[in-house]
């Protein structure tokens, strides 16, 4: 059975206690070693190796993305309706299948893919704008924040992706305070129902990040709300107190946040 291992800046400073321990005679050698090999502190090289590699990947995909946008948006008057639509559809479609492809079908090259995966939901995002463009819409723009969030979270339920989480947290709080100033009335269930939907991913998910990412949401928009439908300064202050008093008690039972078995880990393209 797997242990997991707690951070790395925990096994980094370990590494570099344990000769200092072994030293003073705290710990032999043999204990030493054991420790060592515990926290898999001879694979701390290998790891940073591997997180340098996944954001080359993330940087190199996300310039080839930039470079396609911009080379449609020089040609973009000049192409017809059917040819656009075929375009950037197929640019999502070829971002997500070829990194589930290389991530969990061939399972050969995790982090490229779940880069390829996420590049594949921020060109969704670029395609609600852009088929909003070309049809004419004209709606309340904030809208499309939200069918971005869907989106983003179809694929961290299907990918097991904290990335993709954070993408649809982002989509969320921009559709929640845009539409606050812009439509109000839209946004009067919005804490339950992003309560409803984030909060039974982030167990699922186990990350800090979403977790955390979830909290500063509610805990940020409360107050806001509070002020848009209370009197004013009041009904802020009053929003920002039980949000207040919802953090200082502890969000999860014991007054411990995070719980128990939420993984430590730095946040990023975790291929897991």
């Amino acid at each position: 059975m797997s242990t997991k291992l707690p951070s790395v800046r925990f096994r980094r400073e370990l590494k570099t206690e344990l000769p200092v321990l072994q030293a003073d005679g705290l710990l032999s050698a043999e204990q030493a070693a054991a420790i060592r090999q515990r926290y898999q502190l001879d694979a701390l090289g290998s790891e940073a190796a591997r997180l340098l590699l996944t954001t080359i990947y993330f940087i190199g995909a996300t310039l080839v993305g930039i470079g396609i946008i911009s080379f449609v948006a020089a040609h973009w008057t000049y192409l017809s309706r059917e040819f656009k639509l075929i375009l950037i559809v197929g640019a999502m479609l070829a971002a997500h299948g070829s990194g589930f492809y290389l991530w969990k079908v061939r399972g050969n090259y995790p982090k490229l893919g779940h880069t390829l995966v996420l590049l594949g939901t921020l060109i969704f995002g670029a395609d609600i704008g852009l088929i909003a463009q070309i049809f004419h819409i004209r709606e309340n723009p904030f809208n499309g924040f939200a069918a971005w969030a869907a989106g983003a979270l179809v694929i961290a339920w299907a990918a097991k992706s904290t990335p993709n989480a954070v993408v649809a947290l982002i989509a969320a709080a921009i559709f929640a305070f845009g539409n606050l100033g812009h439509r109000p009335d839209l946004v009067i269930w919005f804490p339950l129902i992003a309560a409803a939907v984030f909060v039974p991913l982030v167990y699922y998910l186990q990350s800090q990040v979403a977790l955390w990412m979830t909290l500063l949401l509610l805990g940020f928009f409360m107050p806001f709300l509070a002020a848009q439908y209370g009197n004013g300064c009041y009904g802020f202050a009053t929003g920002a107190s039980l949000m207040g008093l919802l953090f200082s008690a502890g969000v999860w039972p014991g007054g411990k946040c995070p719980p128990a078995g939420f993984s430590r880990s730095r946040p990023g393209l975790s291929a897991s």
